[in-house]
């Protein structure tokens, strides 16, 4: 049932709908080192502490206790642009049903982060890596409502008491004065919570514009493919609570966040190790080329197929080797002789896919185990560039 919410009635939701109101300022951190020099005495209040962290451990091992991804790169918390009606707006939901299958590339992940693009996916590639490799996960998408959609999630997972709990608190309000009381409910237990001052207030500032974007889609495992038991199966973090356990643990201690834009703009990490970069099928819409990635030299997956959520996908993955600066600008300069004036970087693979015919490949195989999308910033890729604009452009390097 449909229900229309009141975008006048500030005083029950608190702040003005479809707006991300942002954290106090804060100074930029020019390294994780700085990070953690600041972070490392604010850090013990946002750990699991008491009971219910030993009630949900079921003997998993503890990780090394480490600032959380909150505080490290706390400036990233910032102000989200209005959530408007976007073309990625139906994407909220997943649409990949045997996320189980990309175990196999998380399996011998190096020590560090995961940064994915996405939102219940994002969850998977957590809930799926060895809880004694990977430190955290980091959101990266150009969507901000899948921000506001998973900083929603995530905050569910921090103030619930249990699997079951959580489950009342997600469930898509049927009314307008159900959807009321809970968010006065979840209020209510942020002012109850030990969130830190600053995410307190983050969370109070935002709430209704997250809360919209996260009860607009219905809850993945009530939809028509999530009543199938093989869909997302072995990540049903709604029906198993040592699943749910591994998730809450990473929310609670601080060590999930999310980031609007750019899944090639890592330098705003600030160097931390980042081992998997999960890019889902952007492939299809723009070159994959992280910059900023320091001394890591991540995974990338990539996802490939017929992306409905009732026919299984298939997942690559490669080492990425950054070009040099010389091949950079080589690599751009090509693109600009290439592709027509004004083309969108969103339309670049579509337009080489058409340009270059028969000399494009949708990917190469690099070996047995691994499988590039040409659709990359790489050595190979550049030198389709060049053969193309030898044939059909004079002086073209």
């Amino acid at each position: 049932m449909a229900f229309k919410i009141d975008p006048t009635n500030e005083a029950a939701f608190g702040t003005k709908p479809g707006v991300i109101q942002a954290l106090p300022t804060i100074p930029s951190l020019q390294s994780a080192k700085d990070a953690i020099a600041m972070a490392g005495a604010a850090t013990s209040h946002l750990l699991p502490s008491g009971p219910s962290a030993t009630d949900l451990s079921f003997g998993f091992p503890k990780r090394e206790a480490s600032p959380p991804l909150e505080n490290l790169l706390q400036q990233t918390i910032t102000v989200l642009q209005a959530l408007a009606a976007n073309e990625f707006d139906q994407y909220l939901s997943p649409n990949e049903p045997n996320p189980k299958d990309i175990q196999a590339l998380l399996a011998n992940m190096a020590p560090g982060y995961i940064v994915s693009t996405g939102t219940e996916r994002s969850f998977a590639d957590l809930i799926l890596s060895d809880e004694k490799l990977c430190k955290g996960l980091i959101i990266l998408d150009i969507n901000p409502k899948v921000k506001a959609y998973m900083d929603f999630a995530i905050l569910l997972l921090r103030l619930s008491k249990s699997r079951n709990e959580f489950l009342s608190l997600c469930q898509k309000p049927v009314n307008p004065f159900e959807y009321q009381n809970r968010l006065a409910k979840i209020r209510s237990l942020i002012e109850e919570s030990d969130l830190s001052l600053d995410m307190n207030n983050y969370y109070n500032s935002n709430l209704q514009a997250m809360a919209e974007t996260y009860f607009s889609v219905e809850r993945w495992w009530d939809s028509r493919y999530g009543t199938d038991p093989h869909f997302f199966a072995g990540v049903r973090y709604n029906e198993d609570d040592q699943l749910f356990a591994k998730l809450q643990r990473y929310a609670k201690g601080g060590n999930i966040i999310t980031i609007t834009g750019s899944i090639n703009e890592l330098g705003i990490l600030h160097d931390l190790p980042i081992s998997v970069i999960d890019t889902s099928n952007i492939y299809e819409y723009s070159l994959i080329g992280p910059k900023g990635c320091g001394s890591s030299h991540p995974k990338i997956i990539w996802t490939e197929g017929v992306f409905t959520p009732d026919t299984p996908v298939r997942y690559h993955s490669y080492t990425h080797e950054p070009l040099t600066p010389d091949d950079e600008r080589e690599f751009d300069e090509l693109l600009r002789r290439i592709l027509p004036q004004k083309t969108a970087p969103s339309s670049y693979v579509f337009t080489l896919k058409l340009l270059l015919d028969e000399s494009w490949r949708d990917s190469v195989k690099l070996n047995e185990s691994e499988c590039m999308p040409c659709a990359s910033y790489s050595k190979i890729t550049l030198k389709m560039l060049r053969e193309y604009c030898e044939r059909f452009y004079s002086n073209s390097r």
